[in-house]
């Protein structure tokens, strides 16, 4: 596919509210995802900073190569999702942060740091052996971000089970967790981030 760079270029990509893929590269000044759609980006060595305005950036990539070198950042209304390894991500308000591609268990693997503003979301969804999750090489800052932990109808918690919702990373910072459950109620005790 076609590399978007070269320049001072800059490109929004969505405004037609569609998903689409590219598995081209983006190497311009930056690259923003607009609109309602999904942006799905296949191939690793992109050096654009990213900046999701709206919908969804799926990274989907299982290789160890280093899919985004620049900083992504998830603004109001965005989602980041995916199985790929980024660099840093800065999650704002309004913004979430999710593993897995098309709404199935997988991590987003980052190689460096993940930083959430208060009011953006961490969204951990539960299938029925696994869960999503976020992989990270450096460090977690949160400020009053919420870590939502979606249980549906085919998965029941028991007393004791543990949820692995980071995998790395030096935690530091205030979280609340929350839990959306379809047909049960849970409670939280006590809760460690694993």
């Amino acid at each position: 596919d076609a590399t978007l760079g070269g320049g001072q270029s800059s490109y929004q990509v969505g405004y037609l509210n569609e998903d689409c893929q590219f598995s081209g590269l983006a190497k311009c000044v930056r690259l923003t995802k607009v609109g309602t759609g999904k942006l799905t980006l296949r191939t690793p060595g992109h050096t654009a900073p990213m900046t999701v305005n709206g919908g969804t950036l799926e990274l989907s990539n299982t290789t160890s190569t280093l899919f985004t070198s620049a900083l992504i950042t998830v603004n109001n209304g965005g989602t980041l999702s995916g199985n790929a390894l980024a660099g840093n991500v800065t999650v704002n308000k309004g913004g979430t942060i999710t593993g897995g591609i098309n709404g199935l268990a997988g991590t987003l693997r980052l190689q460096g740091n993940l930083t959430f503003s208060s009011g953006s979301t961490l969204r951990c969804l539960l299938t029925t052996t696994s869960n999503t999750k976020v992989s990270v090489g450096g460090n977690i800052r949160h400020n009053g971000d919420t870590i939502l932990v979606v249980v549906p109808a085919s998965r029941q918690l028991s007393v004791g089970d543990e949820i692995e919702v980071f995998s790395g990373g030096t935690q530091t910072g205030e979280f609340v967790v929350k839990v959306e459950a379809e047909g049960a109620s849970y409670e939280l005790d006590d809760y460690t981030l694993l």
